[in-house]
């Protein structure tokens, strides 16, 4: 388990940022689902005693990203296929609202800034860039609940997102799907740059959807 830190934490507020550290490392999958989490090693790693690790382990498991297991320990969570597709049923939903609003304050610097995460990649090379393109992923999803201006909607969906950005890693590494995603993405930036609300929510329903097949296919196929 690397957790990406060679020096103590020098913080005011150093469980939060225990906290921060544990729970990027789960999202990012530097500690994939379902490996036990080793206190003492994370303590080592981060340069702090064992009382902020397991602080940091129970924050955690009461947002579903961690489940600890009485005698046994910290184990990161698995998502079942239930919990997977009422994630991905919800964030169809929420979504799809998001960028039917966001046409309406969506300006031409975020079209232009949309366009420019996506313009490097190609059906051609997205594979091998999965890293880059999950990121970009991340950014343009984003930048559409942001355009919502939406309090309510933008809320929800930062309760889901951690659980989001679990399963965009597993999805992208899914054959076909990086490059069916790009062309996607690309068609709802061309909705939101034509103020087609309707054809905006639309494109982003099909596009989850899409996702959320192409996840339950992957775990039938396990």
């Amino acid at each position: 388990m690397n957790l990406g830190i060679k020096k103590s934490i020098e913080s005011p507020n150093l469980r939060e940022r225990v906290y921060e550290i544990l729970k990027k490392a789960i999202i990012f999958q530097e500690i994939p689902p379902g490996q036990k989490i080793d206190e003492e090693s994370a303590a080592k790693q981060l340069g702090v005693s064992r009382t902020p690790i397991r602080e940091s382990l129970c924050r955690l498991e009461n947002e579903g990203i961690v489940k600890i297991i009485p005698r046994r320990g910290a184990f990161v969570a698995k998502h079942s296929k239930e919990s997977i597709i009422e994630i991905l049923l919800v964030r169809e939903v929420l979504e799809g609202f998001a960028a039917r609003l966001a046409v309406d304050h969506i300006d031409e610097r975020t079209i232009d800034e949309m366009k420019s995460l996506f313009r490097d990649f190609s059906e051609s090379n997205i594979r091998g860039r999965s890293k880059d393109y999950t990121q970009a992923d991340l950014k343009f999803h984003t930048l559409i609940v942001k355009k919502s201006k939406n309090s309510w909607l933008t809320s929800l969906m930062n309760t889901l997102n951690d659980h989001i950005q679990m399963l965009r890693l597993r999805t992208v590494a899914l054959e076909g799907r990086p490059e069916h995603s790009l062309r996607e993405h690309l068609k709802i930036i061309e909705a939101l740059e034509k103020k087609n609300d309707s054809l905006a929510e639309s494109l982003m329903r099909k596009h989850i959807h899409n996702v959320r097949k192409s996840v339950l296919k992957n775990i039938e196929g396990d």
